[in-house]
């Protein structure tokens, strides 16, 4: 069920990508009893997060949620280079979906992102 996604995003920008799961055959993952979280870590064995992502069920039978990262929580993640192997390392992310009672938890996309720096600030 796992998808890998690496993402492209710019400080002090919103960041958002909708999904669709599906079973083996294609059919919509029927989401009505689960619920979603994702972390974003400078290293998977981080024990603290650079930032949550939050996970929304948009239409649980149809199988669509949406990932969502604050634009407040992307300007404090750090500009990572073009430079190959990068510095410092890509940030990574995982997404996740359980049940209510957490009998089945599911990956469902992950990767690492390439963080662009911000030259606007955004004020309201």
């Amino acid at each position: 069920m796992a998808t890998t996604y690496n993402p492209v995003i710019q400080q002090n920008t919103t960041w958002e990508v909708n999904v669709t799961i599906t079973n083996s055959d294609n059919t919509p993952f029927d989401l009505t009893s689960f619920t979603g979280q994702g972390q974003i870590k400078a290293l998977p064995t981080d024990l603290i997060a650079l930032a949550p992502l939050t996970v929304t069920v948009t239409s649980a039978l149809a199988g669509k949620l949406k990932i969502h990262l604050p634009m407040t929580q992307a300007a404090l993640l750090p500009v990572t280079s073009i430079a190959v192997p990068p510095k410092p390392p890509l940030p990574v992310y995982d997404v996740l979906i359980g049940n209510t009672d957490k009998s089945q938890v599911f990956s469902i996309l992950s990767g690492s992102i390439t963080v662009k720096a911000g030259v606007t600030h955004w004020t309201p």
